[in-house]
């Protein structure tokens, strides 16, 4: 029951925005799904709530691209853009892995911009491609990389800059040669070309022993010698030549988080919250800081001269970062270290745009992956491009129990796809309807409400279903749009298998949880929405134009009647 306007003053802020988020399509992509909403968006959705039968020529899914060159994160280090593809393993923005499950044509077309961040990465990305950024008093959203350069451009207050939080790089703990904290810590205090630490905290040479290696005092009170340690140190590489391996820069996040810890009880420091690790040796400044940006911190490396008694000792290179949490194990600097009150943010935790501009176009591409979003450079995350089917059969199956949508798409790879993102969209929105789903298949999946999703690809002859919404999304592709031949199969099938489908409403017994008994309910009439991109002047999504049960719009952004292969005969698209 909806609940009048005057009684929405008395409900808690909650409830009202699920009202509104049930209520309204457009409301929910963008409060629960945090996606932007261009005023066409609002258009669209409200067409999709009232039209019965609607064709929507709109934008390709794959609209929001990369530069094929922008380094992406897979676990272990980074792959160019253009060389991955549909099933490898990318980092997601929660910092675990994820596949990738589609992979955009390259464009050469797309405006683009270079976006340059304060550590000094720079990207180019198309007009459209989604960051989420924390701005100022608008709080964490979505934008599309030109918003993000208006707002650059005009800066109305000082301290309105976009920021990108950085993500901790999620992985289980591997082998390891060496216990992490013992290597950070010789690494920091050790003798380069033997296994001796120095050290005047009695907890060090315990540590050292609890960890497997006897240490014993060398003679002098601050010098200790670790037996069987000589060995592992030569065996990673390390011994004579100071640097973090390769291999401790990609382990676990415990083992990554005890090897800073070690590194930071010899050579680190704290300053009223503000960590810092100096040393001689670049090289190993520069792990730490791939150390602490893959933990979630940003890292700001700085060059020194150590200087002490009026004598210059050469240069001394730094990191100083601001954890959220300690970095030491040594109490005495743990206490040192001051943290921020609970539920404040840190901008040390994030990086600032401080530029994007228009730049000469570049070939493109977009990545989409199952966890919906991907890390770039070090630990930049950034979204995939979203569909508008994804948004509108989630939402649908959520708020009307028991609810049937039949999904056709080009392929049947695609539609697998499409079953996986919608499945990933309900988990992240309405988790207890998919956590686990009372019935999942490749491409079918029957939700805890008893809502249900199926997918097919073009073509493929359906007997007997009756479903309550049917979407076809983009069913041609440019290549065989472009045939005469493929045209017309498709057509006829559309009108001979998918028209057939619909039906003026239906009676079905649905269980409302997995312990109730079926309740009998009556569905609402059939709703059919065919949308993509037009690809010639004869094809499905053109031709619905003169078909008078369709409601037609065209969104004259997305595309040019230019681009438009020419049929046997002129069509007005304006």
């Amino acid at each position: 029951m909806t609940a009048l306007p005057e009684q929405l003053l008395s409900l808690p802020p909650a409830e009202v925005e699920e009202l509104a988020c049930r209520a309204h399509l457009g409301v929910w992509t963008a409060r629960r799904r945090k996606l932007p909403m261009a005023p066409f968006h609002w258009e669209w959705c409200e067409l999709a709530m009232t039209q019965r039968r609607l064709a929507i020529v709109a934008p390709r899914d794959h609209s929001k691209a990369l530069a094929l060159d922008t380094p992406v994160m897979v676990p272990g280090g980074w792959k160019a853009l253009e060389d991955i593809g549909v099933g490898d393993l990318v980092v997601g923005a929660d910092g675990s892995a994820t596949p990738v499950t589609g992979l955009s044509d390259t464009f050469t077309d797309h405006d683009c911009y270079r976006l340059v961040l304060d550590d000094g990465q720079s990207f180019v990305a198309d007009a459209g491609h989604r960051w989420r950024t924390y701005y100022a008093w608008r709080g964490y959203q979505d934008v599309a990389t030109e918003e993000i350069a208006v707002d650059v451009a005009v800066k109305k207050r000082r301290g309105q800059t976009h920021c990108l939080d950085l993500v901790r790089v999620q992985s289980d703990d591997v082998y390891l040669p060496v216990d992490p904290w013992c290597l950070g810590y010789w690494l920091g205090d050790g003798n380069t070309h033997q296994a001796v630490v120095s050290t005047a905290d009695p907890e060090v040479p315990e540590w050292f022993r609890a960890a497997g290696y006897a240490a014993v005092n060398g003679g002098k009170q601050i010098q200790w010698s670790l037996r069987d340690l000589r060995y592992s140190l030569r065996k990673i590489g390390v011994l004579g030549s100071k640097h973090v391996p390769e291999s401790y820069l990609w382990a676990g996040t415990q083992q990554r988080l005890d090897l800073l810890r070690g590194l930071m009880d010899s050579d680190g420091t704290c300053n009223n919250g503000q960590c810092v690790f100096t040393s001689k040796l670049e090289v190993l400044r520069d792990g730490v800081a791939r150390l602490v940006s893959s933990l979630g911190w940003k890292p700001k490396k700085y060059q020194a001269r150590a200087l002490f008694a009026g004598r210059d000792y050469g240069p001394v290179y730094g990191v100083c970062f601001y954890p959220d949490e300690p970095v030491f194990r040594l109490e005495r600097k743990v206490a040192r270290q001051r943290h921020l009150p609970e539920g404040r943010r840190s901008k040390a935790v994030s990086r600032s745009v401080v530029s994007c501009e228009q730049t000469l176009t570049v070939p493109v591409r977009c990545l989409t992956t199952q966890a919906g979003s991907f890390l770039i450079g070090d630990e930049v995350p950034t979204l995939n491009s979203e569909t508008f089917s994804v948004n509108a059969t989630t939402w649908r199956s959520q708020y009307q129990i028991g609810i049937w949508t039949y999904i056709f798409m080009n392929t049947g790879d695609q539609a697998k796809e499409m079953i996986t993102r919608i499945e990933s969209a309900m988990r992240e929105t309405c988790p207890q309807l998919v956590d686990p789903p009372r019935r999942r298949t490749s491409n079918d999946i029957l939700f805890q409400n008893g809502s249900r999703v199926t997918a097919a690809g073009a073509g493929k002859a359906v007997r007997g279903a009756h479903p309550d919404f049917i979407v076809g999304d983009d069913v041609l592709e440019e290549q065989s749009a472009a045939t005469e031949l493929e045209r017309k199969r498709v057509e006829r099938w559309w009108k001979g298998t998918v028209a057939n489908m619909a039906h003026p409403g239906s009676v079905r017994a649905v269980r409302m949880d997995p312990h109730s008994e079926p309740v009998r309910v009556t569905m609402p009439p059939t709703r059919v929405v065919l949308v993509g991109t037009p690809f010639h002047e004869q094809d499905l999504l053109l031709g619905m134009r003169s078909n008078p049960l369709y409601a037609y719009r065209r969104y004259a952004a997305e595309f040019r009647p230019e681009d438009l292969v020419a049929g046997t005969w002129a069509v007005e698209v304006s």
